[in-house]
């Protein structure tokens, strides 16, 4: 259990670090997640978002917060759905959906 609760904190610090750098790349793959920590949506200057290898099963709506966002990942997890707020992501270039 405490190598959960380290990857948890771990995945914490990244997206802390991520917000006191204003990252434009964050990288969240292969990191277990069944949901997508809400602290990333507020990450207003993401322009490419790593999700992919993980356990998501949805994509919450607060992903069009993520305006500048121009490349997102989210192969090889559990979606069957994207939320129609994606459509909102006017400087989206790529997305990656596959093996889900």
């Amino acid at each position: 259990m405490s190598n959960l609760v380290d990857f948890r904190q771990e995945t914490r610090e990244i997206i802390e670090r991520a917000r006191r750098e204003r990252a434009r790349v964050l990288d969240l793959s292969r990191r277990g997640l069944t949901v997508v920590p809400m602290e990333v949506f507020d990450l207003a200057e993401l322009e490419r978002l790593d999700l992919y290898n993980n356990q998501l099963r949805y994509v919450p709506p607060h992903i069009a917060r993520l305006k500048q966002l121009k490349k997102l990942y989210l192969s090889d997890n559990l979606l069957t759905a994207l939320p129609p707020e994606i459509g909102d992501l006017a400087e989206l270039e790529y997305i990656s959906v596959i093996e889900n």
